[in-house]
């Protein structure tokens, strides 16, 4: 009986550990990439995952900018640092440069129609509209990319001025109150480096967590 017991014991710890394997691609932030290795066919369903995901009452507080444009893509990556980067550890932010990039930006144009101008008149409620239903519908798309075996990998890391003023050289802004939010890189990983190397230098950057640390989770 105590070998059973034992048994069982030990199963249900090699599950639990192959679930928290499986769910820790979630959170890893993906910094080299295989050229070319998303398909059209994903990239499409990919960008109708975002365009989807819930928002408060179906507004659409974003417009999602999808880039496959490597040259376009050499642009932000310049400028995808921190201040503190520019002095220490420059042009980093290897995510940007992810076969398929994902960014969120602010739609005024639809949210003035639909929100009769309350909300823009009232900035924190818009912001936090906005970052609230642009994180959702990045999280969609984190989450399914990783159900279709894809690696992912956010930046936030550069200065929101300077990367308006490159989207409004592309034309994609072309009103001072909106900002490039945040990107999200997807595409297969070169494996033959850890997943927090970067394809230049290879050097490390982003910090891994143990899957086993699990994050608290509180039940009432």
């Amino acid at each position: 009986m105590v070998f059973i017991e034992i048994n069982i014991t030990m199963s249900t710890e090699v599950i639990d550990l192959k679930q928290d394997l499986e769910f820790d691609i979630l959170n890893r932030c993906q910094r080299n990439w295989i050229p070319n290795s998303v398909t059209e066919e994903d990239r499409i369903t990919l960008e109708k995952v975002a365009n989807n995901s819930p928002t408060k009452q179906n507004v659409n507080y974003f417009k999602l900018v999808s880039i496959s444009n490597q040259p376009i893509q050499q642009q932000l990556f310049y400028i995808a640092h921190s201040e503190s980067d520019q002095k220490h550890l420059p042009n980093k932010n290897t995510q940007m440069l992810a076969p398929l990039l994902f960014c969120w930006i602010g739609n005024i144009d639809e949210t003035w129609e639909r929100v009769n101008n309350k909300q823009l008149n009232n900035k924190n409620i818009f912001i936090e509209n906005l970052l609230l239903n642009s994180g959702i519908s990045a999280g969609t798309v984190l989450a399914a990319a990783n159900s279709m075996n894809y690696d992912t990998g956010f930046c936030k890391c550069f200065d929101q001025y300077e990367m308006q003023d490159y989207f409004k050289s592309l034309g994609i802004i072309d009103d001072d109150r909106i900002f490039p939010l945040f990107f999200l890189g997807i595409g297969h990983a070169n494996t033959t480096l850890e997943s927090n190397q970067c394809d230049i230098g290879t050097d490390i950057y982003s910090v891994r967590r143990n899957p086993l640390e699990r994050k608290p989770v509180i039940r009432i």
